[in-house]
């Protein structure tokens, strides 16, 4: 008799291990019901920067641009200077040039082809990103060539003939609204250019050496019109600030600047 009673306890503990209801066991990525719901760390997207994005969002190099005017600007401080900055000047560069036949010459095949040779340099960056499959290089030269229209050869254009200033060695007030070639002078066209070529150029390379000898150039260029008796001085600042207009705004369409 107590083997049975064993055998229907044993037959009852096996009846209800299999009727009991299963007990369910939270995974890690579950939770338990009537459990407050646990609070999930959301992982941020993330999105990949490509090269062309990353190099669209340089900062302004302005001292690559401030190397690149501050020998003409040098240049123009130590002219007024040391000869004044109204006709005297005119007068003292009209004797240099009758003195000096053969100089001039060089002087006016630097101010002739100062910006052709800058054409020669885009032209070869071109070529360059042509064939190294470059697009942000052809993009800056495209900017240069739209600005520099703008800025270089219209607006210029505009002041002139707005201001109507007299040339050197002109008698008369200023005319303005003048289409005459004697009353524009203000601003200088060349310097204008110049600068707006150069200073890109040196942002871009980011060489103190290349940004220095840049505005050599420029001062040659710029002061060889004033050498020549085509401007006055303050054309030539007038230029400069022109020419450094040109370059931010090259510089602002191919490199959006990054704020800090």
């Amino acid at each position: 008799m107590a083997r049975c009673m064993r055998n229907g306890v044993s037959q009852l503990a096996v009846y209800g291990a299999r009727t009991a209801p299963k007990r369910h066991t939270a995974t890690p990525h579950e939770e338990m019901p009537g459990q407050r719901p646990a609070r999930r760390a959301r992982a941020l997207p993330f999105t990949p920067v490509s090269p062309y994005k990353a190099a669209m969002r340089q900062p302004y190099h302005l001292s690559h641009h401030v190397l690149c005017a501050l020998p003409l600007l040098a240049l123009l401080s130590v002219s007024t200077l040391c000869l004044g900055s109204g006709d005297e000047v005119t007068a003292f560069w009209r004797a240099w040039r009758h003195a000096h036949p053969d100089a001039t010459v060089a002087v006016r095949a630097l101010t002739d082809w100062g910006n052709p040779a800058m054409y020669v340099v885009y032209a070869a960056l071109v070529w360059r990103a042509r064939r190294d499959h470059d697009p942000r290089t052809v993009r800056f030269v495209m900017v240069y060539v739209a600005v520099q229209l703008l800025i270089s050869f219209l607006l210029v254009r505009v002041i002139k003939i707005a201001a109507g200033r007299t040339r050197p060695g002109v008698p008369g007030p200023w005319m303005p609204f003048s289409f005459d070639g004697p009353h524009n002078s203000l601003p200088s066209g060349h310097t204008t250019e110049i600068v707006g070529a150069c200073a890109p150029l040196a942002m871009r390379w980011q060489r103190a050496a290349a940004s220095l000898a840049l505005g050599c150039f420029v001062a040659a260029v710029g002061y060889s019109r004033v050498l020549l008796g085509q401007h006055h001085a303050s054309d030539v600042l007038a230029g400069l600030l022109l020419g450094s207009l040109a370059a931010f705004v090259i510089h602002r369409i191919t490199h959006r600047t990054a704020t800090p």
